[in-house]
């Protein structure tokens, strides 16, 4: 079996040559089918008659095992249709979407105005100048602000901040995200 990422065809052409199946894995929204063969066909091609594999003019090899989404149908470029194979599937580690979370007690006590989630994720929040430079721009709004800094960060290296805002190593996003009127994030698959 070979994964590939569902943007690049190459893992799935290594797969047909060695006569193996294969899974993409597609963490963002889907191109259309129409617009994606415009693009690679010629080249598609080209490689399937250099390698000596049949003729594949409608892609099908490329759907023809499996593809996981993490991104939901309805996020789908215009024109996209879904395929037997597709299966659309989320990050189980943080509990399923249609679960309540409980929000922290704290934010009863931020201030009555819009509330605003930031994070960069797990893994792109490696740059802490994007933390202080979002913290500096809330200070000067009249905006209630929720960011969580994830693993690594310690919530007092940013200093003591003012009621409407809350620097927090983790939230729980589904509960939090109820009470957003925003969400300022790096665009991850959670």
């Amino acid at each position: 079996l070979i994964v590939h990422s569902g943007y690049e065809w190459a893992g799935a052409l290594a797969a047909e040559i060695k006569g193996l199946p294969h899974a993409a894995v597609s963490i963002g929204a889907r191109i259309p089918a129409n617009i994606a063969h415009l693009v690679y066909a010629r080249h598609y091609r080209d490689l399937r008659q250099y390698f000596n594999l049949p003729p594949d003019e409608e892609r099908q090899e490329l759907t023809r095992w499996l593809e996981l989404s993490f991104m939901p149908p309805e996020w789908a470029i215009p024109g996209y249709e879904t395929h037997p194979t597709e299966h659309f599937i989320y990050p189980a580690i943080y509990g399923r979407p249609d679960q309540e979370g409980t929000q922290p007690s704290w934010t009863d006590g931020l201030p009555p105005q819009p509330t605003i989630y930031a994070t960069l994720g797990t893994v792109f929040n490696g740059y802490p100048g994007i933390f202080t430079a979002i913290i500096q721009a809330f200070q000067q709004m009249d905006l209630n602000l929720i960011l969580a800094v994830g693993p690594g960060h310690d919530p007092g290296q940013y200093g003591k901040q003012p009621a409407n805002i809350r620097v927090e190593s983790f939230v729980d996003q589904s509960a939090i995200l109820r009470k957003a009127a925003a969400c300022i994030n790096h665009g991850g698959v959670s």
